[in-house]
């Protein structure tokens, strides 16, 4: 059986006055607005992501970032 209701100070009150055995088992779904859209929708970027006053004034490739790491021991 499917009923549908609303909330209503905490409590869930069902349509059409239906009233449920007490300490029947009973399942609670809500739909929830999907969220899914904002969250794998593409976010701008916004470079440098260091700023910096002389903004590409490093030519940073992998080997040299793992020279800097190992300089600095840190694992990669």
């Amino acid at each position: 059986m499917t009923v549908r209701g609303r909330v209503q100070n905490g409590v869930v009150i069902v349509n059409g006055g239906l009233q449920l055995p007490e300490g029947a088992e009973v399942t609670v779904s809500y739909p929830v607005a999907s969220t899914i859209e904002r969250e794998t929708s593409p976010k701008r970027l916004q470079l440098p992501l260091v700023r910096s006053a002389r903004p590409g004034s490093r030519m940073l490739t992998a080997d040299r970032v793992a020279e800097l790491l190992e300089e600095d021991n840190v694992s990669p």
